[in-house]
């Protein structure tokens, strides 16, 4: 069909079932909906960055465990060998109701959060909100882990932000600085524990944070992809994988 041939096609597959039988979710058509047909709504879905997260976390989901790592180096200047576990949607539930990240790993010592951004930008706020992300895991998990917050946007480190910010550590010390009271008055209201704000600021201030966009991000795919032996049994399956993303960003224009 109009998506291709990769594992990416039957996130859209699944999607036009859902568009013609609505019902299993609960739900009717609109009847006043502006998508007269499935391809109009596919076409929609497809450039909505929440489908681009689904796809993400399915990959990760099914990545190995090498690939995040040699991301975290590549990206975030971080070394290391752990094994991460992705924290899914209702994971995340289960210490926190204020946050909701696009990916979030957790290791033996690192907190590894991926903000996806297609066109919206940043803020101030949600580099806060990620600190109180972290710090709410680990007192979920009473393990004390470094923090790291990847951006993967469409240009420069600066076109993530309004205020056009060039370096890392200025974006670090104007979000201590900024007001927080609305963030403050959500999380206690949600959270359903006392938060330490003190110690969030330091989680955030010792905040790793990185950033590249979709082309830098496909050429670590192949460059990861091609790396492997293509004698291993997994060969094929890992560069399938690697292929139906790195086709789907090109697809978007992102890449």
């Amino acid at each position: 069909m109009m998506f291709g041939n990769k594992w990416t096609s039957e996130y859209y597959d699944a999607m036009e079932f859902y568009y013609w039988e609505p019902q299993h979710l609960g739900k009717i058509k609109n009847p006043s909906s502006r998508y007269n047909n499935q391809f109009q709504s596919l076409e929609h879905i497809q450039n909505m960055e929440v489908s681009l997260n689904h796809m993400f976390n399915t990959f990760f989901r099914l990545s190995p465990n090498g690939f995040t790592n040699s991301l975290l180096n590549t990206t975030c200047g971080v070394a290391t060998n752990n094994k991460f576990l992705m924290q899914g949607r209702y994971d995340v539930r289960g210490f926190s109701n204020v946050v909701q990240p696009d990916l979030l790993f957790t290791a033996d010592n690192i907190n590894f959060s991926i903000e996806l951004k297609i066109g919206a930008k940043s803020s101030l706020e949600q580099v806060y909100k990620y600190a109180l992300l972290h710090w709410l895991e680990q007192q979920h998990s009473g393990v004390e882990r470094q923090s790291v917050l990847l951006y993967i946007g469409k240009g420069g480190f600066q076109d993530l932000w309004s205020e056009k910010f060039t370096n890392i550590q200025d974006v670090i010390d104007a979000a201590i600085q900024s007001n927080i009271d609305k963030l403050k008055t959500r999380a206690e209201k949600v959270e359903g524990m006392a938060i330490d704000w003190d110690e969030v600021e330091n989680v955030l201030s010792k905040t790793v944070i990185g950033d590249c966009n979709y082309q830098d991000f496909s050429e670590i795919l192949n460059n990861y992809s091609n790396s492997l032996h293509s004698d291993s049994d997994c060969y094929e399956t890992v560069a399938k994988l690697f292929d139906g993303l790195t086709e789907e960003l090109q697809r978007r224009g992102l890449s």
